[in-house]
């Protein structure tokens, strides 16, 4: 994408960069999961960007329960309740 990109910021989730060209006054944003067709959309910015923010991902949420059970047998663990802002658990 152009031929003198200032900075390039990938996505936490590693399916977008998002692309400073020159003096331009444009992000360009690109789909790294479909490079056959790269560029998704071009943001148009006043007086040229001198950067761009990704937010990184969020930590997971645990939570969880357990029923104990007497010595010597299995404690039961259940983590389904727990989430993520980015993918999956």
């Amino acid at each position: 994408v152009g031929s003198n990109p200032n900075n390039v910021y990938i996505t936490p989730d590693g399916t977008r960069a998002y692309v400073t060209i020159g003096s331009s006054a444009q992000v360009i944003v690109i789909d790294i999961t479909n490079l056959a067709y790269p560029i998704i959309d071009t943001i148009n910015v006043e007086n040229g960007p001198y950067a761009v923010v990704i937010t990184p991902d969020q930590a997971p949420v645990a939570s969880f329960t357990f029923s104990s059970a007497l010595p010597g047998q299995a404690t039961q663990f259940d983590a389904s309740s727990s989430r993520t802002a980015v993918g999956t658990i």
